[in-house]
């Protein structure tokens, strides 16, 4: 039972094994084929799975490679980025800003010390230019770029500030201009330095169109012209017609300048150069300037021909007027020469005619017995001795002129008194059947003058009247012209053309060189009047006669009472005759001054300085005349030996130095008086007198 027991198990058990083989076989038999088609399938979708998964995580590393280079890059890159949120106070203005995201370089410029609002040492809030410009940002939503300098580090930025992707943020880009607007000053500078040393040397460039036919002056200075006139002046380019241009060139000058740009246009002429004239307008009148314009043509274009041509203007109106005032001086003094030595060349002529006659009629003058012919004889050698000593003054005041130290002592004069004497000093040089004539403008006429400088003009006026009238009459005299006195001289002579009137006053001009002069009385007649504050004048016409004249102030005046009274009286001192010391080491002059003072005084001779100053101690003179030019001891070092022991004798310089530096030194020097060689017997007198009356006193 129980083998049959195990046996009915175990055949269940084989049937099931056999039916799920049978099954699976018919499974296979029958699935086989989607099965494997699944398997496959699955096969490929977890191979494209893993491939995808394989080339994303390539990718990721691909792109977090690119990131970390990007990054790297932005980090160091010469531009700064930053991403910045803007936190605003109750009122909407910036009080903060938080860093988003930002590279290294604006890190380094903008928190330098940590802190987030501190640009570079300073608050960016004290930064108006960048508040404003981030603020503008927010409220219009638009991109804002200025220039953006750090003082502390000296270096300027062009900045960009844009609205980013969220509310209330930006984005800040940053590229570094140091260097341009460093160069940018430099040009700027240099500009400046070209500017202002055009400026200096008024010298304006200019770039003349010649499609267009403008003209583009590149300064302030400018022309103005009339139409342009009120243009208001200021830096920068003027531009003008060149037509304009050319009309205010002066006509004498316009062809030759349009001829020589002519040539420049045309490419016949590299450079050029001009000097000429421009007429050019201030408040509706007219000036002319000097200008000199360089010019050359630009480089000519693709068809050949010149389009511009470039330039500078000079203003040379103060080189050109010095030019020709170098020029004029140059002829000026040309002329002085070809004067001077046709003047020396007849100053032997002229010393040596009147030296003639004196040297002549003196050798002779021992030998003559008849009275009449010994005074003819002695009034030919006077009247030479005039002309000669007249020559000579000429030559002094000449040189005084010329030095500046012609002196005027201005006194009471009576002019009708001095109209007769120099009547009666001229009536012996006029020729026969020339009538002499003075015309007094006033019964009575005291004026306030130089006595010897208005002779000096008369003299001079009538003496060349005389010379030049051989027929009719010679009439000269004075009228009262309000505050002016007319003094004039008429003659019947030869006349003087219209066109040698002028040259008449020029020094060395003779316009007959046959008549005796120097050709320098009429210059120093001129210098005197003018030194008087008067003018001379000559009206004439050739064969009928001529009319010199010249004014001075009038100035009316109180005569004086006349000294010669007591001049013809002998002077006398505690009831003796005057003693009078003569210091002088020339016979012939001590014995001129011997024969005018010996009937009037006593005469005591020194021969040098040295004598003088021991006879002066021993003879106690009242007067003392000193030479100054004496061997031993000069005048100079006499007179301080005197004044050592006494203070009140008169002492009269009597010299041949004429100069009015000499007049002042010997006046400086302790002397009383002074009177130049030759003497004048009636002004020795009359020092004479006027010293001893001081000492009287």
């Amino acid at each position: 039972m129980h083998a049959a027991s195990d046996k009915s198990d175990k055949e269940p058990a084989v049937t099931a094994s056999a039916d799920g083989a049978k099954f699976a076989e018919e499974f296979v038999e029958h699935y086989q084929v989607p099965v494997l088609l699944l398997v496959l399938i699955v096969a490929v979708v977890l191979g494209v799975i893993i491939y995808n998964l394989w080339m994303r995580h390539v990718f990721q590393r691909k792109e977090l490679a690119l990131l970390r280079e990007h990054n790297k890059l932005l980090e160091n890159m010469p531009v700064f980025y930053a991403q910045v949120q803007v936190i605003a106070d109750k009122d909407g203005q910036l009080s903060d800003l938080k860093l988003i995201a930002g590279n290294n370089l604006f890190k380094k410029l903008f928190y330098t010390d940590g802190r987030r609002n501190t640009l570079n040492g300073q608050s960016w809030q004290h930064d108006a230019a960048f508040v404003r410009a981030v603020q503008k940002v927010l409220n219009q939503r638009q991109s804002v770029s200025y220039n953006f300098h750090i003082g502390k580090l000296d270096i300027s930025y062009e900045v960009l500030i844009r609205p980013a992707g969220k509310p209330g943020t930006i984005d800040i880009f940053g590229s570094d201009t140091t260097r341009l607007h460093r160069m940018e000053d430099k040009l700027r500078e240099s500009n400046e330095k070209l500017t202002l040393a055009l400026d200096m040397s008024h010298l304006v460039p200019w770039r003349w169109d010649l499609e267009r036919q403008t003209i583009t002056f590149d300064s302030h200075y400018r022309m103005t012209l009339r139409r342009w006139e009120n243009e208001q002046r200021q830096k920068g380019t003027h531009v003008y017609p060149a037509s304009e241009c050319l009309d205010c060139i002066c006509p004498e000058d316009v062809e030759r300048v349009r001829h020589r740009y002519e040539d420049l246009a045309n490419g016949l002429q590299e450079v050029a150069t001009e000097e000429f004239r421009i007429t050019s307008y201030e408040n509706g009148t007219p000036y002319t300037n000097w200008v000199e314009v360089r010019a050359q043509a630009e480089k000519p274009g693709t068809d050949g021909k010149v389009k511009f041509l470039v330039g500078s203007l000079l203003v040379i109106t103060k080189r050109k007027n010095e030019q020709l005032e170098l020029i004029r001086a140059k002829e000026r003094a040309e002329e002085a020469d070809r004067l001077k030595s046709a003047f020396l060349a007849n100053m032997s002529h002229e010393i040596r005619t009147p030296l003639n006659a004196i040297v002549g009629f003196s050798s002779i003058l021992g030998t003559v017995d008849n009275p009449a012919e010994r005074k003819e004889y002695v009034s030919i050698i006077e009247n030479n001795a005039e002309l000669l000593l007249q020559l000579i003054n000429d030559i002094l005041d000449l040189a005084k002129i010329e030095a500046g130290t012609m002196d005027f002592v201005y006194t009471p004069v009576d002019v009708n008194g001095l109209m007769m004497e120099l009547k009666s000093l001229i009536a012996m040089r006029v020729r026969p059947g020339v009538v002499l004539d003075m015309v007094q403008g006033a019964d009575a006429c005291v004026i306030s003058t130089d006595r010897n400088r208005l002779s000096q003009v008369l003299i001079n006026l009538l003496t060349n009247a005389v010379k030049f009238t051989d027929k009719g009459s010679i009439t000269f005299g004075y009228k009262l012209r309000g505050s002016e006195i007319y003094f004039y001289v008429t003659d019947t002579g030869c006349g003087i053309p219209k066109n040698k009137q002028a040259l008449i006053f020029d020094r060395f001009v003779k316009l007959n060189s046959c008549v005796q002069g120097t050709g320098l009385g009429l210059p120093i007649c001129q210098h005197i009047v003018s030194k008087m504050d008067g003018h001379l004048g000559v009206d004439s016409e050739v064969d009928k006669g001529s009319t010199f004249w010249f004014t001075l102030p009038y100035h009316r005046a109180e005569l004086l009472a006349n000294p010669t009274e007591a001049m013809s009286a002998p002077v006398s001192v505690a009831g003796r005759r005057v003693r009078l010391l003569v210091a002088e080491d020339n016979e012939s002059n001590y014995r001129l001054f011997y024969s005018i003072l010996h009937t009037r005084y006593d005469l005591v001779h020194a021969w040098n300085g040295r004598e003088a100053v021991e006879l002066f101690r021993k003879s106690r003179p009242d007067l003392i005349l000193m030479d100054l030019n004496m061997p031993e001891m000069d005048g100079y070092e006499a007179v301080r030996e005197i004044r050592k022991c006494a203070t009140r004798v008169p002492v009269i310089a009597v010299t041949a130095y004429a100069y009015a530096v000499d007049e002042q030194r010997v006046m400086s020097s302790g002397f009383d008086g002074y009177l130049s060689k030759p003497i004048n017997i009636q002004k020795l007198n009359a020092m004479i007198v006027e010293k001893l009356g001081e000492k009287n006193k």
